[in-house]
């Protein structure tokens, strides 16, 4: 049986996580501390899968629905929605440089000039290892991480 607005704006919390479900993999989880989120379980590759849609009232049952029908497209077409989900997130951080990389070269740029040229090169060394830390995880690289082989 679908929700309506009704259940969801009344449904209380309980001593226990509840599910309410909307059918289609979606459902309203309601914490005992009376957080309400929008969640979408499902399949892919044989796994259990869930995908987080938004909290409520933040997200209404119509936004939940659309998200929800959008998520089930993808599915359709073989894409896995959270990877889409952490794609979309990774190309925005990028759109707006706020890159690890990209951020230590601002701050290299303000707080390493007039120092000698040891403690600048101290600094940068420091920076640069952390940086190939971080590109080893092609989910903070930038690299799409169905694009690496060992993926």
């Amino acid at each position: 049986m679908k929700l309506t607005g009704i259940k969801v704006s009344e449904a209380k919390p309980s001593d226990r996580e509840r599910k309410l479900s909307d059918g289609g993999g979606l459902y309203l989880l309601i914490k005992p501390n009376g957080t309400k989120t929008w969640r979408y379980k499902y399949r892919f590759n044989g796994k259990e899968l869930t995908l987080a849609i938004g909290l409520y009232p933040e997200v209404s049952l119509k936004l939940a629905r659309q998200r929800h029908k959008a998520a089930r497209e993808l599915l359709a077409s073989g894409v896995d929605p959270n990877q889409d989900k952490r794609d979309q997130k990774l190309a925005a951080e990028l759109a707006a440089g706020n890159t690890f990389g990209m951020v230590a070269e601002e701050w290299a740029a303000v707080r390493l000039s007039g120092l000698t040229d040891a403690t600048i090169e101290r600094n940068t060394s420091v920076v640069s290892s952390e940086q190939i830390l971080l590109t080893k995880n092609p989910t903070q690289s930038g690299v799409p991480r169905g694009s690496c082989n060992n993926a």
